[in-house]
């Protein structure tokens, strides 16, 4: 997985008191991040004047996806403005915690000229030896990194055109232009008819060493001979489409017409990092492939189908990573058609899980974003619940609440459910996003 390269730049006025802290202050930084693995990219100066401050950007300008400027004491808010305005990436201020360095308050008035100009910004306090500041700027480092991936996202919508306008486009519709405007990702369509006729056109001796590779880490398979090898062949279409599209990332339409189809290469891609997402959901898509920037495990997508106390039962036809069930003997591929696949599983016990979900239209957009654990499912309980995939979230309140909670904000039917919490950097990416977010808890 690529990093997003961090410019560090530090500011000082040479005549206020603090200055002689600039240069340490600014080779501790850099070094700590360093050690984080963070990549780095140092300011070649410390900037004390316009004329050190454009010398800088020139030289930063294009190599970086984020910058952190240090206030190390208080610098006019004119040499602040340089770097913001030439620059253009998501920015972090860092506030020295020396009283007689006015550091702080620095970063405090340029952050209100910012807010006043509807832009945005994060910050830290402190020294680069506190583990919570060193925190904050690995969860920059990881936003920023799925900003700048998301804004350069290919992502393919697999399924029919639209054809069909009021006043708008043809092809697309205006909520896709209008995600595009605000996240930067490029939506191709491309025909199902295209990659069934990439998949068809494979023949069964080359696709049965690849579907004996995928079977080796698989769960049990109760598909026939044929439809393994026609899964396989699907499998290897996906990734000849993703190449010859360069995409990043797929959304695929599976029903009501092709329904089977995509699930189990969706499982097997999403163990390779990979996103395909099966319900031709842009959004869900989206995020996760932004969340697959931030940390590689796959995530899983289902509905909210039933709560039972604390329990609210998130569900899928059956189309996510094998890696989410305890072990891979608990994950059942099964017939889907004459030819198609769906998986099961039910998601393994896990302590902390992020739930996300995001809805919107004509700019404006909701990011709900919570804390949760997944309790472990028996065979009999993933048996009622209907054989796909299975997570049973509890957010330690009443199922019902959430549901009704949720369903009162808006939000829509669809959740993501990634293992590890990302609340930090999910707050950090709507702030620079400009996302509302949504929480059970305030």
């Amino acid at each position: 997985m690529e990093k997003a390269k961090i410019g560090v730049v530090a500011l000082v006025t040479q005549e206020y008191t603090g200055s002689y802290r600039a240069e340490k202050f600014f080779e501790d930084v850099c070094e700590s991040m360093e050690k984080e693995k963070i990549d780095v990219v140092r300011a070649k100066k410390v900037v004390r004047n316009p004329a050190d401050a454009l010398e800088v950007c020139d030289s930063l300008q294009g190599r970086i996806h984020g910058l952190i400027i240090i206030d190390i004491n208080w610098v006019v808010d004119s040499l602040q403005y340089i770097f913001t305005n030439e620059l253009s990436v998501p920015v972090m201020f860092w506030a020295l915690p020396f009283n007689e360095t006015y550091s702080l308050a620095c970063v405090h008035h340029y952050g209100a000229c910012m807010k006043w100009q509807h832009e945005t910004y994060e910050y830290v306090y402190g020294t680069p030896e506190e583990r919570e500041v060193m925190d904050k700027v690995q969860a920059f480092a990881k936003v920023v990194s799925a900003i700048a991936s998301v804004k350069h996202m290919r992502l393919g919508l697999i399924g029919p055109r639209q054809t069909w306008r009021v006043t708008g486009p043809q092809d697309m519709t205006n909520e896709e232009l209008e995600f595009s405007k605000k996240f930067g990702t490029t939506i191709l369509h491309i025909e199902m008819s295209e990659l069934v006729g990439v998949a068809e056109a494979i023949q069964d001796e080359e696709a049965k060493p690849v579907l004996e590779e995928l079977l080796a880490r698989s769960g049990i398979n109760e598909l026939s001979k044929e439809a393994s090898i026609y899964m396989a062949k699907m499998y290897m279409a996906t990734k000849q489409l993703k190449e010859r599209y360069q995409l990043d990332a797929i959304a695929a339409e599976t029903c009501p017409v092709y329904s089977g189809l995509m699930n189990v290469q969706a499982s097997w891609l999403a163990d390779e990092n990979i996103v395909v997402d099966t319900e031709g959901d842009i959004g869900h898509t989206m995020l996760q492939y932004a969340l697959s920037r931030m940390d590689e495990k796959p995530a899983m997508l289902g509905e909210i189908c039933s709560v039972e106390e604390n329990i609210v039962r998130i569900y899928h036809e059956g189309s996510s990573a094998h890696s989410l069930a305890e072990v891979k003997e608990r994950v059942l591929l099964q017939r889907s058609g004459a030819l198609g696949c769906y998986v099961g599983l039910a998601m393994k016990e896990t302590n902390k899980v992020t739930v996300l979900s995001l809805v919107g239209d004509k700019g404006k957009y909701k990011l709900f974003c919570d804390i949760g654990r997944v309790e472990g499912a028996s065979d009999q309980e993933w048996e009622k619940a209907g054989t796909g995939c299975l997570a049973k979230v509890n957010f330690d309140m009443d199922g019902k609440k959430v549901v009704s909670f949720l369903m009162s904000q808006g939000l829509d039917h669809h959740y993501i459910v990634k293992i590890g919490d990302f609340t930090k950097e999910i707050a950090m990416l709507s702030n620079y996003l400009f996302l509302e977010e949504v929480k059970l808890r305030k």
